[in-house]
């Protein structure tokens, strides 16, 4: 149980340090008088709670005042208290009360995560933590809409590691996973987070860069080669082959027409000696 003098600190706390749902820091509920010290009131607390567009606005709130007026406790619902406790406040009734409110909340809390783990299974690839091609698919179209409509520019890099097949057929397929889960892992760490990193499928990444030109995602990708290069995973020498595209505003393409120039990179790259960055312009622009 955390106090607070007044609604103001206890306001601020709320929103820089409330986690979310069933994290074990979160809190659990949240109860409040109406008449408090200072410029907020229980009332204003509630509203500023109710107003977060996240799991923490839908905590159970238990509002506490000596007015029992048909108006107010209506007013109190309406900006979204559970419950109304009338003072004097008998302890066993306030007690049973919050009990409920919390066992409402925690099932609720298990819902949430059930829910996030199987939005997980379905665009998480499960052995590196990058989006898988779903994900990708579904996230390039909203991306290249949005990079049409505001004109902004978009990259798109290919990913391939050379040679990957011999590290499966001489260490096995286990140091092959333990490969792929650290370059997954220096991707994911390697971009922002408006980017999107995906396993496209077996040794292929594609990464998707918001407001990104020509120059900066070649410099991106060939630090990205580098760092590949260099991160020697259970010993091996793993070197990557990257295909680069961009998207210019004024520009017409979809994710196929830039997946489909970033492979032609990839493919060029590997004709020329692997270990390597090619840009690939869309064809027609």
């Amino acid at each position: 149980v955390v106090h607070y003098p007044n609604a103001e600190i206890a306001w601020q706390q709320f929103e820089a340090e409330a986690a979310y749902g069933s994290a074990a820091e979160a809190f659990d509920l949240v109860l409040t008088d109406i008449n408090l010290d200072g410029n907020m009131s229980g009332s204003d607390l509630v509203a500023n709670i109710r107003a977060l567009d996240d799991a923490r606005g839908f905590i159970p709130i238990v509002a506490i005042t000596g007015d029992a007026s048909n108006d107010l406790r209506l007013g109190l619902y309406r900006r979204g208290v559970n419950d109304f406790i009338h003072k004097p406040i008998i302890p066993e009734e306030l007690v049973v009360r919050i009990g409920n409110l919390i066992t409402n909340k925690r099932l609720l809390d298990k819902v949430h995560d059930i829910r996030r783990e199987l939005f997980e299974l379905a665009t998480i690839d499960q052995l590196t933590g990058c989006h898988n091609r779903r994900s990708l698919t579904d996230f390039s179209e909203k991306l290249i809409h949005q990079a049409q409509r505001y004109k902004f520019a978009v990259s798109l890099m290919v990913i391939d590691l050379d040679h990957f097949k011999l590290v499966n057929d001489n260490h096995g397929h286990i140091a092959g996973d333990r490969v792929l889960k650290t370059v997954g892992s220096l991707l994911i760490k390697s971009f922002r987070e408006g980017d999107l990193v995906a396993r496209f499928g077996g040794e292929e990444f594609v990464v998707l860069l918001s407001h990104c030109c020509e120059k900066e995602v070649m410099a991106k990708a060939e630090k990205l080669r580098a760092q590949i290069e260099s991160s020697c995973p259970d010993g091996l020498k793993i070197t990557t082959s990257i295909g680069v595209t961009t998207l210019l505003p004024g520009m017409q393409a979809n994710f196929e027409t830039m997946f489909s120039a970033g492979d032609k990179g990839v493919y060029q790259a590997k004709e020329g000696g692997r270990n390597q960055v090619v840009f690939e312009a869309l064809p027609g622009n």
